[in-house]
């Protein structure tokens, strides 16, 4: 079993629709926290669509999952549309997806 934080562990950091936060955490706020506490996971859940992120975001994010030797597990959105799309936005980091659809 591996332990690991979540987008949703932050849930009011991130914001949800409806309530954002000002400046809302990102990406590497996430990563720092897990390497903070040691998890060997981070999932990214709806709530930080992948797929709206900058692609420079995604290398630099996807590199420092490397450096951390962190999974990462993301949720696929709630359409077939919306989970090809992210799939092939997310496919050079080898991750695990979750198809919530």
């Amino acid at each position: 079993m591996l332990t690991g934080i979540s987008t949703y562990t932050y849930t009011w950091a991130f914001g949800v629709p409806g309530s954002l936060p000002s400046k809302p955490m990102d990406v590497f706020a996430l990563l720092d926290k897990a390497a903070e506490q040691g998890v060997d996971c981070i999932q990214i859940a709806d709530n930080y669509p992948l797929i709206d992120q900058k692609s420079d975001e995604l290398s630099a994010s996807g590199i420092m999952l490397r450096v951390l030797t962190l999974v990462l597990k993301w949720e696929a959105g709630d359409s077939p549309r919306r989970t090809s799309t992210g799939i092939l936005t997310c496919r050079p980091f080898f991750l695990q997806t979750f198809c919530g659809w």
